[in-house]
């Protein structure tokens, strides 16, 4: 878990960049899969992954939520994401290899990311007709999963729908 802290502290460091995000991503497959490794459990893609590891491991909505963001953040090439940006993303993913291997953060990374997460700001939902999330349950009225930006409950009466749903898809 060494080796992933360092990698955070490298990333901390320097200047947002394509390279750095994509290295910040590369850290967050790495935990994953080492946490997952000989779970025999099988995810679709890294937000599920993530999502799994922060209910295993008791994360609060606050700080999944953080951590979705710097995955989204880490897997694109965003140029105006500014050097607090990638300081609250590194935060965002010291805690999570924190509480996935249960691990202290080490001093010469805490003194470099914020002690607090990200402010947020409310802003207004858009409705989207597509949304990615993970199945928690379900019951005869709505499908409960999590997003992104935290739990909803999606209603439909798709009596089709219900027999193909399975928790974590």
């Amino acid at each position: 878990m060494a080796e992933l802290f360092e990698r955070c502290v490298e990333v901390v460091k320097a200047e947002p960049s394509p390279a750095v995000l994509r290295y910040m991503h590369e850290t967050l497959v790495l935990a994953c899969a080492e946490a997952l490794k000989g779970s025999g459990m099988g995810f679709g893609n890294l937000m599920a992954q993530t999502d799994y590891l922060c209910k295993q491991r008791g994360i609060g909505i606050a700080d999944r939520i953080a951590i979705q963001t710097m995955r989204r953040h880490s897997n694109g090439s965003d140029a105006s994401l500014t050097k607090d940006d990638l300081r609250y993303d590194v935060r965002a993913l010291a805690l999570f290899i924190s509480a996935v291997f249960q691990e202290d953060i080490p001093h010469q990374l805490v003194t470099r990311i914020p002690v607090c997460g990200r402010p947020t700001t409310l802003t207004a939902k858009v409705n989207q007709r597509y949304v990615r999330c993970v199945v928690t349950t379900w019951d005869d009225a709505c499908i409960y999963a999590t997003t992104d930006d935290g739990e909803v409950c999606i209603k439909t009466d798709d009596e089709t729908l219900r027999p193909l749903l399975t928790e974590g898809m």
